[in-house]
C-alpha cells in the first residue's frame, strides 16, 4: 500500500506524539479515559466523535485550527472520523488504532452517515499513517478485538457475490490471481481463528497482519472489489434499529446469513467464527428476531438507493419459508 505508512511496536504511543507538531486528537470517552496519560505532549484541540453524521462531522471540522496535524485514537468510528477531517483539511492523519474490531485504519472507506442511515465516502489512495501500538491493543476489551476477525472472513462472502454476479453477466470476472490470494488470506484466518479468539499478542498481532494483507489484494484488483452482502445487513441493520453496534459482529452475523443464501463456505465461516469466539448471534450482538427480519425484508430497497452493489440479496424472495430457515440458523 504506497499510500499508507504502517509502524508497529510495543509502547510507541508517547514517541509518535512527541514527533509531531501541534496537533488535534480524535477520539471518544473511552480511549481518552484510559490512555491521555500515555501523552506527555497534550493535544492542542480534542474531538470527541459522539457520531459519523456528516453534518456533525463538518461542525468538528470547522472548530479545529487548519494548522494542526489530525490523530485518530480510537476504534473504527473514531478512525472514520480522523480520516475525514484529513481529507477535508488536506492532512496525512495519524491513525492509532485502541481496538481490532475492524479494519478502518487501512481502508480508503469512510462510513459517513446521511440523516442515520449509512451512506460511505471513499477517497481512493488518500495517504495514511498507521501506528500499532499493541500494549493500547491489548488492553481493550477482548470481545472488541475478536470481532474484526468479521471485517477478514467478509472478503469470502464478497467474492461470493463477485464470482456469482459475474457468472449471470452482471460483474467481471475476478482475476484469478486475486481469487486465488483471497482464499490463502481466508485459510490462513481459518487456521488461526483460535489463536485470535485467545487475543494473545500473537492473535492480535496475526488478525493486523491479515487486514493488511486484505487490503493489499483488494487494492492491487484489477478491477473494484469491496464488500458484499455481509456489509449490507450490517449497515441496513444500523439504520433499521437505529441503533450502533459492534461492527465486526453484525457483519459477522450477515456473514452467517449470506454464506447459507449463497450456498458456499458456510460451514467452515461459521465454524471459523465460533472458534475466534466471535459475538455474532442476534441476542449476542443486542438485536432480536424482529430486527433482523426487517433487516433482511429491506437490505436490497436500501442496497438499491444507496449502495447498488450486486449480492445474493437480489435473487431473494423472502417467504416465510426462508425467513424461518433464517431464524433457526441465527437464533
Amino acid at each position: 500500500m504506497k499510500h499508507i505508512t504502517t509502524q508497529f511496536g510495543e509502547g510507541i504511543l508517547e514517541g509518535v506524539v512527541d514527533a509531531l507538531g501541534d496537533y488535534v486528537l480524535v477520539t471518544d470517552p473511552i480511549p481518552w479515559k484510559l490512555y491521555r496519560d500515555r501523552l506527555s505532549r497534550r493535544p492542542a484541540h480534542v474531538v470527541m466523535v459522539e457520531s459519523l453524521e456528516k453534518r456533525l462531522l463538518d461542525q468538528a471540522v470547522s472548530q479545529v485550527p487548519g494548522s494542526l496535524d489530525i490523530v485518530g485514537l480510537g476504534g473504527g468510528s473514531v478512525i472514520d472520523a480522523a480520516k475525514y477531517l484529513a481529507y477535508v483539511r488536506d492532512k496525512t492523519p495519524v491513525l492509532v488504532p485502541t481496538i481490532t474490531s475492524s479494519n478502518a485504519h487501512l481502508t480508503d472507506f469512510i462510513s459517513v452517515r446521511l440523516e442515520g442511515r449509512a451512506a460511505g465516502m471513499k477517497v481512493e489512495g488518500w495517504p495514511k499513517r498507521v501506528v500499532v501500538d499493541y500494549d493500547l491493543i491489548a488492553a481493550a476489551d477482548p470481545r472488541l478485538n475478536r470481532a474484526g476477525f468479521g471485517d477478514v472472513l467478509a472478503h469470502r462472502t464478497a467474492l461470493n457475490d463477485r464470482e456469482i454476479a459475474a457468472a449471470s453477466g452482471k460483474e467481471e470476472e475476478v482475476d484469478p490471481a486475486v481469487r486465488d490470494r483471497i482464499g490463502t488470506i481466508i485459510d490462513r484466518a481459518m487456521d488461526g481463528a483460535a489463536e485470535i479468539g485467545t487475543v494473545s499478542r500473537s492473535g492480535i498481532k496475526l488478525l493486523i497482519e491479515l487486514f493488511e494483507e486484505c487490503t493489499n489484494t483488494t487494492e492491487e484488483s484489477p478491477s473494484p472489489l469491496g464488500a458484499g452482502g455481509e456489509h449490507l445487513f450490517a449497515w441496513n441493520l444500523e439504520g433499521v434499529t437505529g441503533r450502533h453496534f459492534i461492527h465486526g459482529e453484525i457483519v459477522s452475523l450477515g456473514i452467517v446469513i449470506c454464506a447459507y443464501l449463497q450456498g458456499r463456505h458456510f460451514d467452515q465461516l461459521r465454524s471459523a467464527l465460533d472458534r475466534a469466539r466471535v459475538a455474532y448471534r442476534p441476542d449476542q450482538v443486542g438485536a432480536n428476531w424482529e430486527d433482523i427480519k426487517q433487516t433482511l425484508v429491506t437490505v436490497e430497497d436500501y442496497n438499491q438507493k444507496v449502495r447498488r452493489f450486486n449480492s445474493v440479496f437480489a435473487k431473494i424472495e423472502w417467504t416465510p419459508r426462508l425467513l424461518a430457515e433464517i431464524r433457526d440458523l441465527v437464533l
